[in-house]
């Protein structure tokens, strides 16, 4: 390789790390500005989340789906159909949920339909990720839940 072809080869991978160096994606990416940070049950506990959006389908209207955490480690709420309760863990920014105990009343089609689909989306482990707006993102490997 002659001396003319090297400078050209190292000028150009110059130009290419400048590039990424400077593409403010990158740079968003490496100050963690993409990534929502991952909350401590303990941030979220003692308020009822009222539950927007499932799996990014929405939910039926006047469904009343919650999740209600405490501090005490204990998990309770609506599916928007019947009652839940259980309890969880928390490790490694992840929460384990025991299974849940549910009431097992007869509701609308849909709101069946949404209860299996909020129940599965509560299968452990769950990540949960709270943005600046105070939108709640519970995910899991069932899906996820959304919540104000």
């Amino acid at each position: 390789m002659t001396k003319s072809n090297l400078k050209a080869l190292l000028t150009g991978a110059l130009g290419l790390m400048l590039i990424a160096a400077c593409d403010p994606v990158h740079l968003m990416e490496d100050a963690g500005m993409t990534e929502t940070p991952v909350v401590s049950v303990a941030d979220i506990a003692d308020k009822e989340w009222v539950v927007e959006d499932l799996n990014g389908a929405g939910i039926p209207d006047r469904a009343n789906a919650t999740l209600n955490f405490t501090t005490e480690g204990g998990i309770s709420g609506s599916t928007g159909c019947n009652r839940y309760s259980g309890s969880w863990t928390e490790a490694d920014g992840l929460i384990t949920l025991s299974p849940l105990a549910v009431t097992r009343r007869a509701c609308a089609p849909a709101l069946m339909d949404m209860e299996q689909t909020f129940t599965s989306a509560l299968t452990s482990p769950l990540r949960v990720t709270l943005d600046e707006t105070g939108l709640l993102t519970v995910t899991g490997p069932g899906g996820s839940i959304e919540a104000r």
